[in-house]
C-alpha cells in the first residue's frame, strides 16, 4: 500500500511536469477608470480619408462689370457707330463725316439735357434729329430757316416733308455764334457740328466765348471738325486761350481706319473734341 502511493505521487508529479503553461503572448484586456477630469479633456475628432481634399462650400460671388472709359477727343473710325439715315436718308458722299459725328454726338445727350445747335446750318437735319431725345433743343445759325427749295434739292419732296414736321420741335433763331441770344447758364450740353474749320481764328475764339457762356457750369461743348482744315494742336490753342479744357481721354493719332472724303476736293478726315469750363 505505501509502494503504490508513492508510484502514484511520482506520476501525479511526472504529468504535472509535463503539463506546460502556453508560451505565446497573450491579449492582455485592461480597463482604466476614467475620471470626469479626463473625460473634459477627450476631444472627437471626425474620420478623415487619407490623400481626399475637404469639400469647400460654393461661395457666391458678385462679378462687377468695369466699362473702359471712351476716348472722346480723337478721330472718327470705320469701326464707330455709323447711321444712314437720320430723320431723312443721308446720302453718304455728301454726308460722309455725319453718317459717324450724328450718332457719336446725339449718345452724349440725357433726356434732362437743354441743348443748342450752334451753328447748326439750314437742311441739316440733326437738330432735327435730336429733338426728341433732349427735354428742350435750341438750334441758330445765320440763316436758319428751313429753306423749302435748298431742302427738297439735297433731299426730295418727301425728305422736306419730314424735316418740316420737326421744326415745331426746335426752337429756331438767326444770329452770329458771337452774340447768341440766350442767357448765361442755359444749357446742359453746346453742339457744334463741323462748323468751326470754316471760320477764321478769331471767330472761332469768340464764339467758343459764347458757348462758355451760354453753358451750364457742369454743361459739356461738343465739337466735331474737319482735318486738317483745322488741326487739334491749333484748335487747341484756341480753346485754352479762352479759358476752356479738354473733358475726356485724348488721343488724336491718326489711326489707319480714320473715316475720310475727296467729295470735296483734297482728302479731308474727321475729329472729335469735348470740352467743359
Amino acid at each position: 500500500m505505501e509502494k503504490i502511493a508513492k508510484t502514484s505521487k511520482k506520476t501525479s508529479t511526472k504529468g504535472k511536469a509535463t503539463t506546460k503553461k502556453n508560451t505565446k503572448p497573450s491579449t492582455k484586456i485592461t480597463t482604466k477608470k476614467v475620471t470626469k477630469k479626463a473625460e473634459e479633456e477627450v476631444v472627437l475628432t471626425p474620420p478623415t480619408l487619407e490623400g481626399v481634399e475637404p469639400v469647400a462650400e460654393p461661395v457666391e460671388q458678385t462679378v462687377v462689370e468695369v466699362k473702359e472709359e471712351p476716348i472722346l477727343n480723337r478721330f472718327f473710325t470705320t469701326e464707330d457707330k455709323k447711321e444712314t439715315s437720320f430723320v431723312v436718308d443721308l446720302e453718304p458722299n455728301f454726308w460722309w463725316s455725319r453718317l459717324y459725328e450724328y450718332p457719336f454726338a446725339r449718345d452724349l445727350i440725357e433726356t434732362s439735357d437743354i441743348i443748342l445747335d450752334c451753328a447748326c446750318g439750314t437742311y441739316h437735319p440733326f437738330k432735327y434729329g435730336v429733338s426728341g431725345t433732349a427735354k428742350d433743343t435750341y438750334a441758330c445759325d445765320l440763316n436758319s430757316e428751313l429753306n423749302k427749295e435748298e431742302t427738297i434739292k439735297r433731299f426730295d419732296e418727301k425728305g422736306y416733308e419730314l424735316l418740316n414736321k420737326r421744326v415745331k420741335d426746335v426752337n429756331l433763331a438767326n444770329c452770329d455764334m458771337q452774340n447768341m441770344p440766350y442767357g448765361d447758364n442755359m444749357f446742359d450740353k453746346v453742339f457744334c457740328i463741323s462748323a468751326l474749320e470754316h471760320l477764321s481764328a478769331d471767330i472761332v475764339a469768340n464764339g467758343l466765348k459764347e458757348m462758355k457762356r451760354v453753358l451750364k457750369s457742369d454743361g459739356k461743348i461738343v465739337l466735331t471738325i474737319d482735318y486738317p482744315t483745322l488741326t487739334p494742336e491749333d484748335l487747341i490753342k484756341i480753346v485754352e486761350s479762352v479759358g476752356l479744357k479738354l473733358y475726356g481721354k485724348t488721343d488724336y493719332t491718326i489711326p489707319q481706319n480714320a473715316i475720310s472724303s475727296t467729295y470735296f476736293g483734297g482728302e479731308l478726315k474727321c475729329y472729335s473734341m469735348v470740352l467743359i469750363k
